[in-house]
């Protein structure tokens, strides 16, 4: 198979952005890895584990296509407090950061759990952007409560208006579909675009409650009429 055609199946739009992203993640490029029989046997090719995080987006696009139901509705301007993290090579930063974020929150007395209170905001495409750097950032709703900035914690919004809403639960692969169905599928012929915010994961169940392997959230795009 070209390595083109390669680059097609697991997501990327040209070949040249899969080989630079291939490069910077694993000091090689693809035809390199391809001759060299010997890389085969080394870490480059045990990174595509079965729990890799890109392994298992491609991995949800190779599944049945599923469809999900999307609801369109008005949110009020939430006040948040948030915290900044990169996925990094094994997703621990991402464990890291959201206990850092709720232990401050229980420190303020600030309740995290119940509907519009705990926030996942992405920053970047996964499909062009490598692990090591992919941004994420938590955050929970104040209240309106103001709190002065310390340390790792910030202060921020999620604006008011139309949002575009997949409720999902289950594994990783389940919120990739729900993500590439909203944003493949129902945008285009939607009618509407996006606006100009990230992207946010609403937790109706969080990871102290789940664990960090099955997800239950709402997928909302932020749009607007075109």
């Amino acid at each position: 198979m070209l390595l083109a055609d390669i680059a097609n199946q697991v997501g990327f739009q040209s070949y040249e952005n899969f080989s630079r992203q291939f490069y910077q993640r694993f000091q090689c490029s693809p035809s390199t890895f391809r001759k060299d029989k010997t890389l085969h046997n080394s870490r480059i090719y045990q990174e595509f584990s079965p729990n890799d995080f890109y392994s298992r987006i491609v991995k949800s696009r190779e599944d049945k296509f599923k469809v999900f139901d999307v609801i369109l509705e008005d949110l009020p301007n939430i006040k948040i407090a948030l915290v900044k993290a990169v996925f990094g090579e094994d997703g621990s930063e991402l464990i890291t950061k959201y206990q850092t974020l709720i232990d401050w929150a229980e420190r303020q007395k600030i309740p995290y759990q119940g509907p519009l209170k705990r926030f996942g905001m992405s920053l970047d495409n996964v499909e062009v952007t490598p692990a090591s750097k992919y941004r994420y950032d938590f955050a929970v709703s104040t209240g309106g409560i103001r709190f002065a900035e310390e340390g790792l914690i910030e202060s921020g919004e999620i604006p008011q208006g139309l949002y575009a809403t997949i409720h999902c639960s289950g594994k990783l692969e389940v919120v990739a579909q729900a993500w590439d169905f909203l944003y493949k599928r129902w945008l285009p012929k939607s009618g509407f675009k996006p606006r100009n915010f990230p992207a946010i994961e609403e937790f109706i169940q969080g990871p102290e409650e789940i664990g960090w392997e099955n997800f239950n959230l709402k997928c909302r795009i932020p749009i607007e009429r075109l």
